[in-house]
């Protein structure tokens, strides 16, 4: 059975119907069903090339389907103007690269060119918006600054304030932790989570750290070989079942007394004999 698990949201803005994406001959994503809840971070997880990335390039109107359709605010998103789309919904995609010679600022300012038209150029309420998004961003320290000058977590910074700056309230991103140490990944997810929290956005991330994931998600979605098999309360479909279905992991699922959140816990099998090796030595 396809898709289990996936149960239709009325108040969902942003759905796939039926998703089929391909890239050539090769479908990627097949016969796919999910709705997005609002205000809530959904978490997209699974095995490398289990079409993540792909389902989150048609979700942005990067990538259009080549059956099924994805539905914006109740009418398919390629129906939309693409400006339309862009002052909606915001995305952020893997590894970004800002052209060479470019300050902090004037990449968060581009996030407002959907704004822009022939009657309308740069406003005082571009301006704050800008300024709005580097503060949220934490990157304002840095707007004089080259982005090629800066850290990888503080470009990533500038990166998410450039999307904010675009003023959606839904957003996109794929991997935004990717290469970053521990320490900015977790403040990169705090980031994340006050925007969907406490400004009331709507966020759809891929990530490949589990415990990060399932830390941070609302709504957890489980992908393998283009489908959806798993999609729900992280606490609830989480499980040492599930990863080895999804992952073919062998790992135990915990529960954090602190915080309530699923912790992975892999088996390592080498460790495990280095341990038993250990006691051997010991009797």
């Amino acid at each position: 059975m396809k898709n289990i698990n996936t149960t239709p949201d009325s108040s969902s803005r942003l759905k796939a119907s039926k998703l089929t994406a391909a890239y050539g001959d090769k479908v990627i994503v097949d016969n796919l069903n999910l709705s997005i809840p609002s205000k809530k971070i959904t978490a997209l997880i699974g095995p490398n090339g289990c079409g993540k990335s792909t389902l989150l390039k048609s979700l942005a109107r990067v990538l259009p389907p080549t059956d099924g359709s994805i539905i914006l605010d109740g009418k398919n998103i390629l129906s939309h103007k693409t400006q339309a789309v862009a002052r909606k919904l915001g995305f952020l995609p893997q590894g970004p690269v800002a052209p060479e010679g470019l300050t902090v600022k004037e990449l968060v300012s581009q996030g407002r060119f959907p704004h822009q038209s022939l009657f309308r150029q740069w406003t005082s309420a571009d301006e704050q918006a800008v300024l709005d998004a580097m503060s949220v961003a934490k990157v304002d320290v840095f707007s004089e600054l080259y982005v090629d000058q800066l850290s990888g977590g503080q470009r990533q910074r500038c990166w998410i304030a450039m999307v904010l700056a675009q003023q959606t309230e839904i957003v996109l991103l794929d991997e935004p932790t990717t290469f970053l140490d521990l320490k900015i990944q977790v403040e990169l997810m705090d980031l994340l989570a006050t925007l969907t929290h406490e400004m009331g956005r709507t966020l759809v991330v891929v990530l490949h750290e589990l415990n990060l994931a399932t830390a941070y998600a609302d709504y957890l979605v489980m992908m393998k070989d283009g489908e959806v098999l798993h999609a729900g309360d992280p606490v609830t479909i989480f499980t040492q079942k599930t990863l080895k279905q999804v992952f073919d992991l062998d790992a135990d699922v915990i529960i954090d007394g602190n915080t309530g959140h699923c912790l992975c816990v892999p088996h390592y099998r080498y460790a495990n004999k280095k341990q038993k090796r250990l006691k051997k030595q010991a009797c």
